[in-house]
């Protein structure tokens, strides 16, 4: 079937859940039966620890899978964005090399749809960044933080990298409002809310696009404003996400009730080693994870 096809096939097989991993099994034993699904098989089993690191084969055709799922779906930027994140490669030719050497059945249309592309002198997602102002809503002195990230990184991306311009430690939900659509971990399962995954900061903050919400602690409640500053030429010397400006110290995420009068000094922010701590982050380098119906994330070395 088509890769869109097999893309929604996929994805209900998942929602099976534990009850589905000896499906699964079956599907990643028996590559001459299921060629194709043994290949999602086999990365599936191993981004949930139930099986072996998939082969580099394996995570190739998978990122072909994605582009060919972008590209019916988004078009040709998105497919390039998907081969971006997901097939090796110093360069665009070298990894479109590598989508035609998949073997993925339509492999030849994806690389040459996405050739074309980059041929026609449009601009690429690939190789511009955007820079956003975060700031702490009702903080007093006022903070804020003004943070760079590539326009392929997702929602997901600049939740950890919140984490980190803001010091806070990751334990509590979280999520996104942007206009009447909510974002958050799948893994949470929130009522009504879209993986933060799918979302990509070019869609997510267009020229002229509305203010976004970002919601830390759902019972503290530690409430962000995030606004679109300017789009940036990704400079290929620098690590993403890299904070370029901020304002005030982070407040104390827990404070000692038997500190006075219960507000403590924060610590003084230190850009420097905030972003040393971006630099090293694995969640926040804007690597996103495949999509769903291509489950996983690329291992070090495969994006």
């Amino acid at each position: 079937m088509p890769a869109r096809l097999r893309a929604v096939a996929v994805e209900f097989a998942e929602a099976a859940g534990e009850e589905g991993l000896p499906a699964w099994r079956e599907v990643a034993r028996d590559a001459a039966r299921w060629p194709h699904s043994a290949r999602h098989a086999r990365v599936f089993l191993h981004s949930l620890g139930q099986g072996p690191e998939a082969a580099r084969a394996d995570w190739q055709w998978v990122g072909a899978e994605a582009a060919a799922v972008a590209l019916a779906e988004a078009g040709p930027d998105e497919a390039l964005c998907c081969i971006w994140d997901t097939v090796d490669g110093d360069d665009i030719a070298k990894r479109l090399a590598e989508v035609r050497a998949s073997g993925h059945p339509e492999a030849q249309h994806v690389a040459s749809a996405v050739e074309a592309f980059v041929e026609s002198g449009a601009p690429l997602t690939i190789g511009q960044g955007i820079q956003l102002k975060v700031t702490l809503k009702y903080a007093k002195p006022p903070t804020w933080r003004s943070v760079q990230l590539p326009l392929t990184a997702t929602l997901g991306d600049l939740h950890a990298a919140i984490q980190v311009l803001f010091g806070w430690d990751g334990d509590h939900l979280h999520a996104f409002h942007v206009g009447g659509v909510h974002y958050s971990d799948a893994l949470f399962d929130l009522e009504e809310a879209e993986d933060e995954e799918d979302a990509r900061l070019r869609d997510v903050f267009p020229s002229g696009g509305p203010k976004v919400a970002y919601v830390h602690d759902f019972g503290t409640e530690w409430t962000h404003e995030i606004t679109r500053q300017k789009t940036i030429t990704i400079d290929t010397g620098q690590a993403y996400p890299v904070c370029v400006a901020f304002g005030g110290d982070s407040p104390v995420e827990y404070p000692d009730e038997d500190y006075g009068d219960g507000h403590e000094k924060p610590e003084p922010f230190d850009i420097d080693e905030v972003n040393r701590r971006l630099a090293g982050d694995e969640d926040s380098r804007g690597i996103r994870n495949l999509p769903h119906a291509v489950a996983g994330r690329v291992p070090d070395g495969q994006g």
